[in-house]
């Protein structure tokens, strides 16, 4: 069997595609960036903050200790508007 130049170069281009290929499959992918001591001191620090959170009937009674009887709502209005804030913006009582 006699092969021409150019079936052997052909051969030979078809092969280092191939293991190129099969190389770039095999490679691993990078793993996830580590976190710098920054974002993990935030990190930490979100944690701790949400520890420390108020329960929502502590919320209710902060935001119900606010009423004055110079507002505009009878103290069972204002109970119902301070629930509706306390679902509506959970964070909002957290200071």
């Amino acid at each position: 069997m006699v092969f021409s130049q150019a079936t052997l170069g052909i051969a030979t281009l078809a092969l280092l595609a191939a293991s190129s290929i099969a190389q770039a499959q095999n490679e691993q992918k990078p793993s996830a960036p580590t976190k710098t001591p920054r974002v993990m001191a935030a990190d930490a620090a979100a944690e701790k903050s949400q520890a420390e959170a108020p329960s929502k009937e502590k919320k209710l009674t902060m935001c119900v200790e606010t009423w004055d009887a110079q507002t505009h709502m009878t103290k069972r209005e204002w109970r119902t508007a301070c629930a509706r804030s306390v679902r509506d913006y959970p964070d909002a009582f957290d200071r």
